[in-house]
């Protein structure tokens, strides 16, 4: 009954809207890096090789939306840069820089432990979420 509404209409463009302005904003940091990796102020030409780097990188972002449009292909690849990122982010560096940042000489055993037991678990659900991810991957190709 809302299929095509003037509420589902606004809503859908807000949320375009959001998606191709935001899109610089997160995109900045990786190409960035990739400039740098690739060394692009050094080079004859830079802005022409930041134009470049930039529309490769866009071009390439547009290519893995084109491939995961579907629902079947898009919770994998969610699953599989979950499994890879939030894992390491919620789990395994806060323990780890807590270890290195206290000492462990200095800390209680079983605060050692305890940190160490996050790290293995997270590491083992990180390592089997991946492999998951990407079996259901290959599977929806």
């Amino acid at each position: 009954p809302l299929a095509g509404s003037p509420a589902v209409r606004i809503v859908t463009a807000a949320i375009t809207a959001h998606l191709v302005l935001s899109y610089p904003l997160l995109a900045i940091t990786p190409e960035a890096a990739l400039e740098g990796l690739l060394r692009v102020e050094s080079r004859a030409a830079p802005l022409l090789w930041r134009i470049g780097v930039r529309s490769a990188f866009v071009a390439f972002t547009a290519a893995v939306a084109l491939l995961v449009r579907t629902p079947e292909r898009f919770g994998p690849l969610l699953d599989l840069v979950s499994s890879c990122t939030s894992t390491f982010t919620v789990f395994l560096l806060p323990s780890a820089f807590y270890l290195k940042l206290r000492g462990v000489r200095g800390m209680h055993p079983l605060e050692v432990a305890w940190n160490g037991l996050i790290v293995a678990f997270a590491s083992v659900g990180a390592v089997f979420g991946t492999l998951d991810a990407i079996d259901a991957l290959a599977k929806s190709v």
